[in-house]
């Protein structure tokens, strides 16, 4: 059986869906120690957040073409 073009969209999809620290990335070059640590300790928690949710994704995907 051929991959369907909706699978394979939303599978690109999945898989461009990625996040840079942009806490991190937004803080001037002389942040202190504090500000460095607390952005990247919430740009970690957003990609934890996130990758479960990309898991999420990747599940219903397999659902939906085994049940085609």
């Amino acid at each position: 059986m051929a991959k369907k073009r909706e699978h394979i969209a939303e599978a690109e999809e999945i898989g461009y869906d990625s996040w840079w620290l942009n806490n991190f990335s937004q803080l001037p070059l002389r942040a202190s120690k504090a500000r460095q640590i607390a952005a990247l300790k919430n740009d970690h928690e957003w990609q934890e957040n996130h990758m479960n949710e990309i898991s999420r994704r990747i599940d219903q995907l397999i659902q939906r073409i085994e049940s085609e």
